[in-house]
């Protein structure tokens, strides 16, 4: 099972952007600009997603339609609410097979921190934390296995959000 995990790019904090409700921050203008690289750059590593689901909030919405946008065939965010802020792997895994017909099929995943970072403990480090702090914009392509009533996985890339920019 292919899934790509991202905490969605850089935001605007309630303050700057003038909102009430943390759900509302949308993305700075460096956030659009690195969620489109990210779309650009899948497509060029030929891991251009099937499926784009992300969390309802603003930021995760915005960065996985700005990612859609960027593809050659581009395709529409589905929000999910079991992705908002307090996923567990669990919910992700759901949203692969409530979604996605073929095992094959990437599906990328835009969300927030600190779930990614559960999710990928969960995943790859059974009953540990990831251990490395995940930046906005980090994007981690998983291998995931079900076996016996659980779920592992491999990692097979990582885009960190600091090595690809709009600027190189």
């Amino acid at each position: 099972m292919k899934i790509m995990i991202m905490r969605h790019t850089g935001a605007l904090s309630k303050r700057e952007s003038a909102v009430d409700h943390d759900a509302d921050r949308p993305l700075s203008r460096a956030g659009i600009d690195h969620a489109t690289f990210i779309g650009q750059n899948l497509q060029l590593l030929n891991m251009a997603p099937d499926l784009v689901v992300c969390s309802p909030f603003l930021r995760s919405h915005s960065s996985a339609t700005e990612i859609c946008k960027a593809l050659s065939s581009p395709i529409k965010a589905i929000p999910l609410t079991i992705l908002a802020p307090g996923s567990r792997a669990d919910e992700l895994l759901r949203a692969k097979a409530n979604y996605s017909d073929a095992e094959d099929d990437w599906i990328l995943a835009v969300m927030h921190e600190p779930d990614v970072g559960a999710i990928l403990g969960h995943l790859m480090m059974p009953n540990e934390p990831y251990p490395f702090p995940i930046s906005p914009g980090d994007l981690f392509a998983l291998d995931i296995t079900l076996a016996g009533g659980s779920a592992s996985a491999d990692l097979l890339l990582f885009l960190a959000a600091g090595a690809f920019t709009a600027d190189d």
